[in-house]
């Protein structure tokens, strides 16, 4: 449905772009928050839309686009707000397995299942690559587990080291004080 003149004229009159700035989105986002779900809501409904195109199953009937775009309100909340832990490792993992088991979740995640145990234990060192194999078997971001976060930033930190040694210096005075 296209929206009419006197709705454009109402939308400009409530929100005029010449003279809306960040802060003035963000106030109007926080007093109304359900017209940000909304815009939100949008997005991620063309969004979800244009992913259907790209794949060829936008519309594969032919004729006229369908009105309803798929997507949730649960898909958008994950996307805008990420589920993260602060537990260890194992407790995180824990969490997210519930009732499932090890045995399930190595062979889901195409692993060894002793050799997995292991590194679930502590008993082998379990890498960044480990933590990102196990995130998408578990269908969750590789961000969820705290050490993931911590060794991905880390790393960020050692590359812009090394690329700009003279960043580092800097970077040392400020974690000496």
């Amino acid at each position: 449905m296209r929206a009419s003149g006197a709705e454009w004229a109402t939308a400009r009159s409530l929100c005029p772009t010449d003279e809306y700035s960040t802060t003035d989105w963000h106030s109007h986002f926080t007093e109304q928050p359900d017209v940000l779900l909304q815009m939100l809501g949008d997005v991620f409904r063309v969004y979800k839309s244009e992913q259907r195109k790209a794949a060829g199953t936008s519309n594969p009937q032919g004729g006229r686009r369908r009105n309803h775009i798929e997507g949730s309100l649960e898909e958008l909340l994950e996307i805008v707000q990420p589920k993260f832990s602060v537990k260890p490792f194992r407790d995180a993992l824990e969490d997210l397995l519930g009732q499932r088991s090890l045995n399930w979740l190595a062979l889901k995640a195409g692993q060894n299942s002793r050799v997995f145990r292991r590194k679930i234990s502590g008993q082998r060192p379990l890498s960044r690559y480990d933590m990102e194999v196990i995130a998408q078997a578990l269908d969750v971001h590789p961000a969820y587990f705290l050490e993931w976060r911590i060794e991905t930033v880390t790393q960020m930190v050692a590359n812009v080291m090394v690329a700009q040694p003279h960043r580092s210096i800097g970077f040392l005075k400020v974690a000496a004080r």
